[in-house]
């Protein structure tokens, strides 16, 4: 997928879905970049630990408050931290999300179990959850995220039915002095379903 992830969004719902949803929760909205110019702005609930924005409720994607089976898709865009950022930005946002670390450094991919735990919860039958996910560089070693993800995801039943690679303009770069993995520049969209496929 080349254009931005807001078109993405704009289609992939409805052909995910296979209906006209009538709730969509956004657990990491962030700046709200995936909902400009959006159709389903007027049955979008935006939610983040860190709000950017006063439409934004205060929500925890791993225990969102919502109600059990009432929401047909769930956006799910968790931080993409790695041991490359500014000394000491990873830290201070595993601290405010409380992830866990490994070999030191934090690791998003801890939350993945009990936030597919709560997108199983959350989500209508046949509901989909919908997750763009980068796969990281953790000291000189590939962490594959998105398959910490699907893995998860299977784990409390949700059943994988769709990937899309995004494709970035330019790839991410780092702060280090010597690099030693090919430059990304892409991240994957994954679709899972509260059903089968």
């Amino acid at each position: 997928w080349y254009g931005t992830d807001a078109e993405l969004l704009q289609w992939w719902i409805s052909f995910t879905l296979r209906r006209t949803p009538t709730g969509i929760v956004d657990v990491t909205a962030g700046r709200l970049r995936f909902w400009k110019g959006s159709p389903y702005l007027h049955i979008l609930t935006k939610m983040d630990l860190v709000p950017m924005d006063e439409s934004i409720l205060k929500r925890d994607f791993r225990d969102t408050g919502l109600p059990d089976a009432g929401t047909d898709a769930v956006v799910f865009d968790p931080p993409h931290v790695s041991d490359n950022a500014t000394p000491g930005a990873s830290q201070r946002i595993a601290k405010d999300m409380g992830f866990g670390s490994v070999e030191g450094e934090v690791d998003v991919t801890s939350t993945f179990p009990s936030f597919m735990k709560e997108a199983m919860r959350i989500l209508r039958p046949e509901g989909v959850c919908l997750c763009k996910i980068a796969d990281q560089v953790h000291r000189s070693k590939s962490r594959w995220q998105h398959v910490s993800l699907m893995l998860a995801a299977e784990q409390e039943g949700l059943t994988g039915c769709d990937m899309i690679i995004k494709v970035r303009k330019s790839a991410i770069m780092g702060a280090w002095k010597r690099v030693l993995h090919s430059r990304k520049v892409h991240a994957f969209w994954i679709a899972l379903r509260k059903g089968g496929c």
